[in-house]
């Protein structure tokens, strides 16, 4: 990105052996510690303790490193076929505490360039939680016939510059963000975007760009990218169309658009995704592989963004997301085709869990893997069923939220840790990164109200005053894992959540879904310095309940007291499942005592 320099950091010495001899330096930079990868060539570079760099934990750092391809200047797509995400070469940084054990990782791809280009910097931010003692490197290189590494460095940085805003990074000249400006495929340009400059790198080669191959401002340059690069390649259609709608609108919009671009640009994207849909599953995919979960779940979220409906409101679309569509085409099949890739559990009730990792395209077996639950492919079958659900009928949306409930029921039985963070399937050993985990809670009914669900009220009723408070008893369903949630009913009918009641403090399946919620975004905070979106229906949730009082009770404890905002105020109590499925009400008028 534009505008970051490793003047002013710091050597960083791996412990491993150069792998060839130094180059002549790069603009004055140290190269003497040479890492070269062939083809298909995976190194782990060992570990550096922070320690020996003299850097404690709770703050960032950044880590500078360069790296090169070799080759002949020819920039011809050559991941034919199948997907170019894991071809560029990547230095992968994870961080290991005390035990050798990983405990965060920084991002999996930093290089968005397929090569060949000549020595370029890159860097990324890390934040070191409080029981980080090391940084473990490894080097990859899956396709390039040759990659190298080199220039290691590091610096720390305050947390502002770790999040300093798009607008600051953006290349005035090209108005790109991409970590490689001139070298990298769209997928690396269209990921984010910046607001101070025109976006003149939508015209590719017109421009100079050599890792971009096509001129997306023209109708021509459009269809060929879509035809020759995005059907032969899964990540221009995952990383690259995903972004196509909102690059148009947004910057119509702004006016950052170049100005020849066609006023109907958007009604031919959509003429060309409409024709690439597979009319059996309703997925999408490439020529290699036409039926994808993955895929469709990008191309859905990021082209028919026709929101989701939470509890009985209407969905609110996202104009900067949506093509010019009445409706989600083949959104029937689209569900159908994703409820069967559903895995089942290997316990003996063989009860429906995740979606396993080989339903990241599409399996005919779901249940042959040993896991049952990847993080990223049941957050997007998730969020595909949720945005599918406006356009089946009612009894697909039943069997919508079923599944939805149950994968939810086994990712957190599953992959949730003891202190809140989370691992990214039920089969990995530790947990590594704050992916996934709150898309599915966020799109999921988690946090939705659901109202009497074919339960009785709680036995719950008000025995007197304790210092002034009311005080009541509420003796639990034995065997049954729920919270008592207390509602408060103001003059114009709507009710606020004031108390929440619990039995458990440990298991996630045995607490309040605002509890587990609570606890699990307070995790991702202290281990991966984590902010969720605050315009996320998930926070919006947690921000209307934040002022509700919690109450837990002893083993054998069944009376409470409350302190109300306003005494009189009519009280209406529900008992809450794991799910958050609430019971009818028992309600007290409070102005009668």
């Amino acid at each position: 990105m534009h505008g970051k320099f490793d003047d002013q950091a710091k050597p960083l010495r791996l412990p491993v052996a150069a792998t060839a001899s130094a180059p002549s330096p790069v603009n004055g930079r140290d190269l003497s510690q040479l890492i070269r990868l062939g083809r298909e060539a995976r190194l782990d570079a060992g570990r550096v303790l922070l320690s020996d760099l003299g850097v404690k934990s709770n703050q960032y750092i950044r880590v500078f490193f360069w790296a090169m391809v070799d080759g002949a200047d020819d920039h011809q797509p050559q991941w034919r076929g199948t997907n170019s995400y894991g071809a560029p070469p990547q230095l992968l940084i994870s961080l290991l505490d005390g035990s050798g054990r990983k405990i965060a990782q920084g991002p999996e791809r930093i290089i968005a360039a397929f090569g060949p280009f000549p020595w370029h910097c890159y860097y990324q931010d890390l934040w070191l939680p409080q029981n980080a003692a090391a940084l473990n490197f490894t080097f990859k290189n899956a396709w390039n016939k040759k990659a190298q590494f080199s220039g290691f460095s590091w610096q720390s940085i305050s947390e502002a510059e770790a999040s300093e805003g798009t607008d600051a990074l953006q290349d005035p000249v090209s108005g790109s963000l991409a970590t490689n400006i001139a070298y990298d495929s769209w997928s690396g340009h269209l990921r984010k975007l910046g607001n101070r400059y025109p976006w003149k790198f939508l015209q590719g080669p017109t421009i100079g760009l050599k890792g971009v191959h096509h001129d997306l401002t023209t109708a021509r340059g459009l269809g060929d990218f879509f035809e020759q690069e995005a059907l032969s390649d899964e990540d221009q259609l995952n990383h690259g169309v995903l972004y196509l709608a909102r690059t148009f609108y947004k910057g119509k919009e702004l006016g950052l658009l170049p100005e020849h671009m066609p006023a109907d640009w958007d009604q031919q994207l959509l003429k060309l995704v409409l024709s690439a849909q597979d009319s059996k599953t309703g997925y999408w995919g490439t020529r290699k592989r036409p039926r994808s979960m993955g895929i469709t779940f990008h191309l859905v979220n990021g082209l028919f963004s026709f929101g989701i409906s939470r509890e009985g409101e209407p969905a609110v679309p996202d104009r900067d997301r949506l093509l010019p569509a009445a409706r989600l085409p083949g959104a029937d099949r689209i569900v159908e085709t994703t409820l069967k890739m559903q895995s089942r559990s290997n316990d003996g009730e063989r009860k429906m869990a995740g979606w396993a990792r080989s339903a990241y395209n599409y399996t005919g077996s779901p249940d042959r893997s040993e896991s049952k639950a990847s993080l990223v492919v049941t957050g997007n079958a998730i969020e595909l069923l949720r945005r599918s659900e406006l356009f089946v009928e009612p009894a697909a949306r039943v069997q919508i939220y079923s599944a939805i409930k149950s994968a939810v029921r086994y990712v957190l039985d599953c992959c949730l840790e003891d202190d809140g963070a989370w691992r990214q399937s039920d089969v990995d050993e530790s947990a590594s990164s704050d992916s996934y985990m709150f898309r599915i809670l966020d799109k999921s009914h988690y946090l939705e109200r659901k109202l009497g669900r074919n339960r009785p009220p709680p036995a719950v009723r008000l025995v007197g005053q304790n210092e002034g408070a009311p005080q009541f008893a509420w003796h639990p369903s034995p065997g049954v894992p729920q919270s008592l949630r207390v509602y408060a009913s103001g003059s114009n009918g709507h009710e606020t959540l004031v108390a929440i009641v619990e039995t458990n403090d440990a298991p996630a399946l045995g607490s309040d879904p605002y509890t587990v919620v609570g606890n699990i975004r307070m995790a991702a905070e202290r281990r991966w310095r984590s902010v969720w979106n605050p315009q996320s229906f998930l926070m919006k949730r947690l921000s209307e309940v934040a002022d509700a009082e919690r109450i837990l009770l002893a083993p054998g404890q069944t009376r409470f007291s409350l302190r109300l905002p306003v005494p009189s105020q009519p009280l209406s109590f529900v008992s809450a499942d794991w799910y958050g499925e609430e019971s009818a009400p028992a309600e007290l008028p409070m102005n009668a005592h």
